[in-house]
Parts: C-alpha cells; structure tokens; sequence
C-alpha cells in the first residue's frame, strides 16, 4: 500500500509537472566543486561551490544530476555519469591532509564515460573535452596543485563531489546539464533495461526490468545519517526466501523504484510535506486536497506555519474547531497520506503509516486540539494551539540553566502519539507516567504539560475535565489540587511573594502522591500564613478562609495515596485554580462588595 500510493504521488506530480520532482534516471547530487576546463580540456581552475548554511558551516549545492538507481555498495565499482566523488573523478581520496591512490576506480569512472560515448554514439565536444581533461595527468596534477584543491584537503574533507563545467562564456554550466547530454544517459539507461532481466512488478503487476539493488533515499531521513540507505534491502542470508537472493525477494522494477524513491525525496526536501521530531521523519501529502497540506504542517509545526504564512489556514480551523465544526475546505472525501520514517543501519525504518479522508482525518485532529484546550497562563494567552513538538519536549527533563533539546525526547513515544492522534484513539500509556513524573520532579506545571495532562486523561480515562475551573467538580483529587493550590497562594500573599521555597517546592511531589501524610502539615501552616495576612489584607484573608472551606466541605477525608491518573488530576485542579486566580482577581471583586 505505501508503495503504491508513492508511485502514484510521483505519476500525479509527473503529469502536473511539478517542477520539485525530477524524471527517472536522475537525482538530486550534492556537488561540492566545478572542474572548469576549457573546449580542450585543459585545466583553468576549481570552483567552490559550497555555501554557508544556517548552522555557520559550508554546504554543497545541489544539482539534478544523471544517476543509476541503487545503492553504490560493497567492493563493486559504480562510477556515475560526468560527476562524482574526487577517488573515482581523479583517482585520489581527501583525507587527513594526504592523497591515496584509488587507480581501479578512476578506471572505471573513464571506461564508463566512453562507454556511453560509443553506445549512444553522442557527439558533443564539452563531453570530448572531459575526456581529454581525464586522459590527461598533467593537467590533473594542475588541479592537486591548485590553491582551491590544497585548502579542501587543510579541510580534512572526505567524499567530495566533483563535476565539469567548460568555460564557455554563453552557457555556463555542468556539462551534464546539456540537452543532448541529458539525451545520451537516457539512450543508456534504455540499454540497460534491455538487458536486466524482466520480471513481474509487485507493486503495479507489470513486467519491467529488475536490477539488483533498490534505489536510496537521500540523507537526512531522521536524525540526519551521514549516508543514502534504501528503504528495501537484504543485506543478511537470514532475510532471504525461496533461494531468492537479495532484491529478487522484492520483484520491483526500476520504473516503480524510482518512483517511490523520487516521491520520498521530493516530501523530503519540500518543507511542507515533512515535519522533523527526534529521529522521525513524518511525510504528509493529499491526494488532491492541497489545503490539507498547509494545515497539517502548519499544526504540528507552529515555526512551519510562521515561516510559510500558513497562519490564516490555521487560524480559521482553530475558529471553526472551537464551535465544533470543520471548514469548508476539508469537507472533502479525498485521501490524506502519513509516512513516519526514521533511519537504520541497513535500511529506514517505517514508524508508521496512516491513510484517511481528509474530512475524517480533519475530524480526529480537531478532537485532538478539543482535547488540549486548557485556560492559558497570561504569557500564554496569544500562542496558537499547542504543536506536537511542543507536546513532546514537555517530556524532557528540565535541568537548572540548561535547555530541553529535541534529541532527548524519547524516541520510542513519537510514533506512538503521531498514530493516537491520526486514529483518534487513547494516547500512549507511558506518557502519563512520564509527564507526572516530570511535575514531581520539576514542580513545574505550565500550558502544555496542562494542555497535554488534560487531553490525555480526557481520552484514556473519561475524566472530563473542563477548559477552566471547574467549582461543581468534586472528585477528591481534583479538590486536592485545587486546596493545594489555595494554601500555596496563601502564603505567597502572606509573605508578599518573597519566598525561598514555596509549600509547591517542598511538598507537591509528596501531596499528590500521599495526602494523608502532607495536607494536615501543609494546612497547620496555613493558619500562620493566615494570621500574618489578616494583619495586612483582612478582607483576602477573609476570601481565603473561606475558599479553603468551601473546599474542604468536599472532601470527607485524605486518602492514604492517589493512583497515577488521579495524581494527573490532582495537577489539573492545582492549574486551575492558580490561573484562576490570576485572571478573576477575587480578593478585589470580592472585597468590595
């Protein structure tokens, strides 16, 4: 099923000719360098072609460039067409300041470039003029002893990428890049089809000639390998079958190969059809309904959604989930696709896979973006809708003077929450355990653990719990936090904020997990705090008082302990109340009526 809808996503792009997506046979390269050489093939000079990225270091540019599918492995030599890297373009290797002969591929690279001279019988003279570059040792030397040459290797750069470009004034660009070039490869490719043997495709059902190893999926997928991986490949005996060897387990030919690859590739590199977590890599597209596009990355990717202007989308499905319905423009029937993948040593794993029209899929996001809603702190109020990264990095910890990093979040719960939200069923039963955890340990309960706390006990167990104070609730955790939250507040106005510890800091961890052990202490001391703000502010001592009756007329007694989800609730009551008082202001109201 994955396969085929890629294949189909590539053949839709194709027919619209989508200028991000590129014919079979070729593939975006890194090129680190031009070669310039002149109508002669002599050397003139190399050109840099690398520039600075966001992250201060040099990147190099890339190029649809000529390119066999499947993996270049093991021992076997695959040199490519016009470019590649420096052991194959001139037989030596960057690294640690010295050059090593590689002589077999250089070999391999020149025979393969006459190769396709003679059999597609191409007549251009910016190829003849490569080849009279590569036959040629002085002028390669002129290049090792190049200022440029000599600065990469101080760079201790390795696998560098190297193509030609003739110094010719009126078109200035890589020799592959030439019409009837581009013509030549694909004359070359129809060769080699026509001798690879011809097998029946598992993924369309036609006969199409099959080649040993699967097509790469460009590096990046995930926590960004060094390396292109396939997504199909048997690399032990142990994965193989019916003395099939290899991907002859897998009859797919080189047409739906490439296609899937380019597919993958193409959500790859065009940021609004992919959303980066940790390792996991979430590919989303439509079948014809592009709105659904903007929306999903916009939603779980608040940067996405500022960068690209997505904002407007997003802010009318906010508007329109609040009163319960979706916008018109997702009333649709047409498919909605989510690819979750993430890298492997072998080959890239697949996370997850979820299809879904795009109403219903509209649907089960808005239930979950229902689910978060929560009364936000006051630093909170103009944010958006809590994105999934936001959700996620909540379950880091929180150490003093550092900051949560993305590449902690745990792995193993990405895909886990990626699929309760697609499906609209219960969220993962470790987070739970994990987000308590982080409010025991940091004492710290802010938007999104709230926002993320209440949505996951809403669904998992049937809470139903409210947007806001809830003062009608009486279930005994949530009255707990709520007193919690009220004793804590009593002593902050008791001692007019100056605080070293709160009751919050010491006691929180202990009171939500044993209220018959902390609450009789906690509320001894409140009575000093009482007494200390009734000889400043009688009337909020007065209002306090009396709330923390109020409260404890619901509660018959401490229990001896709180289960996990109640220890979730007792968070959420504590929330409450804290943003309660610092949007309503009842000691004022109240005083002065």
């Amino acid at each position: 099923m994955i396969l085929q809808e890629l294949v189909r996503l590539y053949n839709r792009l194709d027919e619209n000719n989508e200028t991000e997506i590129w014919e079979l046979g070729f593939s975006p390269e890194s090129i680190h360098y031009a070669i310039i050489i002149s109508q002669q093939g002599q050397f003139i000079k190399l050109e840099d072609l690398r520039f600075k990225g966001e992250d201060g270091k040099p990147h190099p540019s890339v190029f649809v460039a000529p390119k066999f599918e499947g993996k270049r492995a093991g021992a076997a030599l695959k040199p490519y067409f016009l470019w590649d890297n420096s052991q194959y373009v001139l037989g030596i290797e960057l690294k640690n300041k010295k050059t090593k002969k590689k002589p077999k591929h250089f070999e391999a690279f020149l025979k393969l470039q006459k190769e396709i001279i003679s059999k597609t019988d191409l007549k251009n003279t910016d190829v003849n003029a490569v080849i009279s570059f590569l036959e040629s040792d002085s002028e390669k030397n002129k290049l090792v002893n190049s200022t440029a040459w000599q600065l990469a290797i101080e760079e201790n750069l390795t696998g560098v990428n190297l193509s030609f470009i003739n110094d010719d004034s009126n078109q200035r660009r890589f020799v592959f890049e030439k019409e009837s070039v581009k013509q030549a490869w694909r004359a070359y490719y129809q060769i080699l089809d026509a001798k690879a043997p011809k097998k029946m495709c598992l993924v369309t059902g036609e006969v199409g000639p099959v080649f040993d190893l699967q097509p790469t999926i460009k590096k990046g997928v995930g926590g960004g390998g060094k390396n292109d991986i396939p997504l199909i490949s048997f690399n032990e005996n142990v994965f193989e079958s019916y003395q099939f060897k290899g991907n002859q387990n897998a009859q797919i030919n080189r047409f739906s190969a490439g296609k899937f690859s380019h597919a993958i590739n193409y959500l790859r590199m065009v940021k609004k059809h992919n959303l980066r977590i940790v390792d996991t890599l979430t590919l989303f597209w439509a079948e014809k309904n592009k709105v659904v596009e903007d929306l999903f990355g916009g939603l779980f990717d608040n940067k996405l959604a500022e960068e690209d202007g997505y904002s407007k989308v997003l802010e009318t499905f906010l508007k329109e989930i609040r009163v319960g319905r979706l916008p018109l423009e997702l009333e649709d029937e047409s498919r909605f696709f989510v690819l979750g993948l993430a890298p492997n040593s072998a080959r890239i794993s697949v996370r997850f896979w979820h299809t879904d029209t795009v109403r219903d899929i509209g649907k089960k996001i808005a239930k979950h973006f229902n689910d978060l809603q929560i009364i936000p702190q006051n630093k909170d109020k103009n944010r958006q809708m809590p994105s999934i990264w936001q959700l996620l990095i909540e379950t880091v910890p929180l150490r003093e003077g550092e900051k949560r990093k993305s590449e902690n979040i745990p792995p193993n719960i990405i895909g886990p929450v990626m699929r309760s939200i697609l499906m609209g069923i219960k969220y993962p039963k470790n987070l739970l355990t994990i987000l308590v955890s982080r409010i025991r340990i940091d004492k710290r309960i802010n938007y999104y653990r709230a926002s993320f706390l209440k949505a996951i006990l809403n669904r998992n167990f049937n809470k139903e719990l409210k947007v806001a104070l809830d003062t009608q609730r009486t279930t005994v955790p949530y009255c707990l936090g709520r007193l919690f939250a009220v004793l804590e507040k009593t002593q902050e106005d008791a001692l007019d904020g100056n605080v070293n510890a709160t009751i919050k800091d010491r006691y929180f961890a202990s009171a939500s997990a044993a209220p018959r052990v902390v609450f009789p202490l906690i509320i001894k001391l409140a009575q000093n705090h009482l007494k200390k703000l009734k000889n400043k502010i009688p009337g909020a001592a007065i209002n306090k008082e009396k709330l923390i009756g109020e409260i404890m007329n619901l509660l018959t007694e401490f229990p001896a302990n709180l289960k996990l989800d109640e220890q979730g609730e007792f968070a959420i009551g504590y929330y409450h109340q804290r943003q309660y008082f610092f949007t309503s202001k009842p000691e004022e109201t109240e005083g002065e009526n």
